[in-house]
Formats: C-alpha cells, structure tokens, sequence
C-alpha cells in the first residue's frame, strides 16, 4: 500500500473490509453455534472423536482427509465434549479458520496492490475502489459462499489458495531461498492431507511455481527441494490410504462421485435392498456391498461397525461399500455431467451473487481484450482454472470452487488500473456500482437477522434457540437411550445429529429414499408384523428405533412422541407381543400359577 505505513487510504480499505468480514462472520458463528451440522460434519466430527479416543489410527478413512478432524479431534483432547458443548466447540474451531483466511486474504490483496504497475501512481479513490470490490467478493464468495455454518474444511482450503497465489507474486519478484521452497513443498503435502483434492490442484499450483523460477533461470535446487518434501508427506498418507482401499489411490472421494454422479453407480444409501430383487445395474461395475437384510416387512437392513464413534455407517467411510467397484469412462456420460455441473453453478451464483460473477468475469475479459495483464497472469490463472476442471469433470459445489474464482476476482480490478485514465475510471465506477451493491443486498439480510437475535441476547430476551436435534437429543437420553446404543433409524438417517449428539449408534436402517415411510407406518400398525419386525432387530443387536413419521399419520403400537418435535422412539424391550403370542404367554403363566 501506498503512503506512510496504516496510513494511505488503502491501507486503512483493507482494514476496513478485514473487520467487516471478521465481524459479520463472528455473527455468523455465533447464530449458528449449534446448527448446521450437515452429514458431512457428522462424519468429521465422528473421526474428531475417534483420533480423541484411539489416536493417529483412527483417522485412516478411504473417503475423508485425515487433518481437518485431527484438528478437531485435538481440540476435544483439552476440552471433552458433552451433548451441550461438542457443535460449539467444533464451530469455534471453525471459525479461527476462518480468521486466519481472512488475514491470508489480506496479505493477498496487499500482494497484489505491491505488484500492480499503477496501483502506486492511482489515485486515491481508485485505490481504496480496488480494495473495496477485493474485499467485497471475499464477503460474497468465501464468507457466505464458504462460509462458518457448516463443519467442513472448505475454509482451509481457501487459506492454502490464497497463500499459494499470494507466494506466486512473491516469487515473480525475487528469487526464493531453498528454505522458502522446502515450506512450499511442506505446505503442498499438508495441504492434500487438508482435503484430497489439494493433491491435484497442489500439483498444478507447483507447477505454476517452477515455471515462475524457470523463466527467471532461478536453478533447480530449490524446486528440487520442494519436490521432496512434497513427495514425502504426501507418501505418508498415500501409502496407508493405498493398503486401505487395495488399490493405489491418494482417496477414493474423487472415485466415488465419479462411479456416482458421471457413471450412475448405485449410491451407498440403496444397498439396503430385498435380496429377491435382480441387482442388474449394480452388475455392470463389478462388486458393490449390499447390506445384510434383518427384516423385509418392512424392509430393515443392518448396517457395518466401522468404529465405535461412528454415528452412521453410510458416510462414516462410503469406500467400505466399493472395494471391488469399477468405472467406465464415456464421451456422453462425461459432457453430461459436465453440463450438469455448470448448471449448478451457474444457479448456486444465481442465488449467491447474481452480480458479482458476471460482472467480474465480463470486466475481466475486458482488461485481458484491452490489453491489461496480471502479474504472473499464466501461473496464477493455473492456479484458478485446475479446480474448475477436476470439480466440472466430476461433481462440484459452490464451496470447492469459491476461493480460486475469489482469485480471479481479487486481480480484475487491479489490471483495469493499466487502462487509460478515462476507461479505468469509467470501468472502476461501473464495477464498483455492480459488485458493492450485490454484497450489500445479499450481505443485508441474514445479517440484519442476526443482529436483531443478538440485541435480544444481550437483554436477556433471546428466548430457547436450541436446535431440534438438540432437544431430540435430550428427551432420548431422558428415555433411557444410553451414549453407546445400537439403535435404528426410520425416515431421519440423513439427519443424523439427534444421534451424534445423544452417543448413539445408528445399526440398522429402514431406506429413506426406497421405502415409503406411510407405508411402514401401516405395516408397523399390525401387532404381529411389528413383533416379529423387532425380534430381527433384537436379534441384530438393536436396542431401540428412533424414527420421524409424518404428521397425521398415527404411531404404531409401542412408539411414543420424542416431545413436539416430530420424532417418535420405541425400545425393543417394550414392543407389543403379537394377539396370539400374548395370548400363548398369559396361557402359560395361568398353568405355573396353577401348579
């Protein structure tokens, strides 16, 4: 930034938009505190759980990567969690992520401002206008695209993107030592045990890297070092994740959604199947698990003991299921979903930031048209375009792609400084008008709501903001469903958090998406059909059955109402006898009377 150091106007714009940020999401992390705990972050914080109990071990999983639950997981080492405290805790964690991004944001946009070739010789309020739109799309892209509510390591991953852009700018301007290139290489490693698909960007992102040194004739020593360190750490968790799985692989995340979204692969949650039924499409890729059936009427199917802490089976480690499970590359399949993918996106930035995408991308071809370039503009537009490939070839979520399109977005308004003074002018103002607009709409609401919920708080008139999974929790416990309960589920098992929160383990399943849950009521109506349902159960080692009946629709005998929350539970133990098991029972009680 120009002028005395804190001082200039841009200096105190970037200060401004950190604080912004920094505020509304503590705002976030505070409104959301105990919610939205998606099945993703139950899985995580299963693993947190378990490397708090049993160590490194416990966190090899096929699908999910290995840091972002340790990290977790040591958290719960110092501070255990309860029923009460874990979603906050983890939630908290979450969010000094995401104030350290938000500081790497910074030092990004300061790299940029440094390195622009008129930044310095701007005026001003094109200054401080540059830092605002940089700002502006961090609050649109990272802290409601991303964001604190879920528990994911979406944020990390930012972090490692915006520290790998900004050292793309520090190495275009000097030579590193080797020590600088060891911390890349280290970085790279840790940053694919972060999350899997940090190995292919990582390696896309170095290359990047050697063609900034190669273009300087900077040598080889340093690159050579990074690529040993690289190699390294990444080898420390390829190789047991490759013995895991029985096959090389750096994770199978990739695999999966490639044998389920581009080849139509059954998903893990249909393997619960009547065995009487041909399994033609699960045929064509070689082996798929199905699931042990414990009952047909209504169907009902055991699920695996991966470990303990494992809440649900189904997403704990979706690998279990497709070890012996191949793919098939097609033209059609893949253009299919490639067009799925950017329809999705193209409606998540609809929703998100109807403005901001178009706007940046349409100024951004603009400057390139016009004849404005970006410093280290090959590596750094790597660096962006390598995740929307991977991501577009394969499944994709606003959250995977938000930080490299946040990178583009960062150096549009910067190398519109390079055109003439007129057409900058006119192109800043017209940005600006665009995207700082859009953030205030899209930034106004949830924030205006959260506000409002803390000014009650701290007036003592907030009220019961507890989740529903909170208070499902609770009166389960109450009931006498213990932490460590083998339980089923009937028409909740993708809302899992009721379970993780009351220590239960979810053992068996009725398909939510298979087996109407109207007519497992009716089935379930039947004395007899449901006695001869829970002995199976029991048999299984089931202890009880938590389900969510829709309302209007009576609970079968023995299920009592988990308060007004929709859910209903039922203990074996208490299941109704069939009439005429019950009936055989009081008969031979009045004989031993007799006798």
């Amino acid at each position: 930034m120009t002028g005395a150091p804190g001082r200039s106007p841009a200096a105190r714009a970037q200060r401004v938009g950190f604080g912004v940020v920094l505020v509304i999401g503590a705002l976030d992390a505070w409104f959301f505190q105990r919610w939205n705990v998606d099945p993703d972050g139950v899985s995580y914080l299963d693993l947190a759980r378990a490397f708090a109990a049993h160590g490194p071990r416990a966190l090899l999983n096929g699908y999910w990567s290995p840091l972002f639950p340790a990290a977790m997981g040591t958290l719960f080492r110092f501070v255990p969690p309860t029923m009460e405290t874990m979603y906050r805790l983890a939630h908290a964690l979450g969010f000094a992520l995401y104030v350290a991004t938000c500081l790497t944001f910074y030092r990004l946009v300061s790299a940029i401002a440094a390195r622009s070739r008129r930044f310095a010789s701007a005026t001003p309020a094109e200054q401080v206008t540059c830092v605002a739109l940089a700002w502006a799309a961090y609050a649109l892209l990272v802290l409601k695209g991303v964001g604190v509510r879920l528990l994911t390591p979406d944020m990390g991953v930012c972090l490692v993107a915006f520290w790998l852009a900004a050292g793309m700018l520090s190495l275009n301007d000097a030579r590193w030592p080797a020590r600088r290139w060891l911390l890349l290489g280290l970085l790279l490693g840790a940053a694919y045990w972060w999350k899997a698909i940090l190995l292919p960007v990582g390696v896309v992102a170095f290359a990047g890297f050697v063609l900034i040194a190669w273009r300087r004739h900077d040598g080889w020593r340093g690159p050579g070092v990074a690529v040993i360190a690289y190699g390294a750490v990444a080898l420390a968790l390829i190789i047991p994740v490759s013995r895991l799985t029985g096959r090389a692989t750096f994770g199978e995340t990739g695999r999966l959604n490639f044998l389920w979204y581009v080849n139509n692969a059954p998903y893990v949650w249909e393997r619960c199947r009547d065995p009487r039924t041909p399994d033609a499409v699960a045929a064509r890729y070689g082996s798929i698990r199905l699931d042990s059936v414990m009952a047909l009427r209504p169907l009902t199917c055991a699920l695996p003991e991966p470990a303990p802490e494992a809440t649900m089976p189904l997403w704990y480690d979706p690998s279990l299921w497709y070890r012996g499970t191949h793919g098939h590359i097609g033209i059609d399949e893949e253009l299919r979903s490639v067009r799925n993918n950017v329809r999705f996106l193209v409606d998540a930035f609809a929703l998100g930031a109807p403005v901001l995408f178009p706007a940046f991308l349409c100024f951004g071809i603009l400057a390139l048209a016009w004849g404005a370039r970006a410093t280290a503009g090959v590596p750094l537009g790597m660096l962006v375009s390598a995740p929307f490939a991977f991501y577009l070839l394969v499944y994709v979520e606003l959250r995977h792609v938000a930080p490299f399109v946040l990178i583009g977005c960062a150096m549009v308004p910067f190398a519109l400084l390079q055109l003439g003074q007129k057409r900058r002018h006119a192109a800043l103002a017209l940005l600006a008008l665009l995207v700082l607009g859009d953030a205030a709409v899209q930034l106004s609401e949830q924030t205006l709501i959260e506000l409002t919920f803390a000014r009650r708080a701290l007036q003592g008139r907030l009220g019961d903001r507890d989740p529903e999974s909170l208070h499902v929790a609770r009166a389960l416990r109450a009931r006498g469903l213990e932490p460590g309960m083998r339980v089923a589920s009937i028409n909740n098992l993708w809302n899992p958090e009721w379970a993780q929160l009351a220590g239960l383990r979810v053992r068996a399943q009725v398909p939510d998406l298979s087996v109407s849950v109207v007519q497992v009521a009716k089935l379930l109506a039947d004395a007899c059909t449901e006695a001869a349902w829970a002995a199976g159960l029991r048999q299984g080692g089931i202890e009880a059955v938590v389900a969510k009946f829709p309302t209007g629709i009576p609970l079968p005998p023995g299920f009592l109402p988990v308060q007004n929350t929709g859910f209903s539970s039922l203990r074996l133990v208490d299941a109704p006898l069939c009439p005429s098991a019950r009936d055989a029972a009081t008969r031979a009680s009045l004989r031993t009377g007799a006798r």
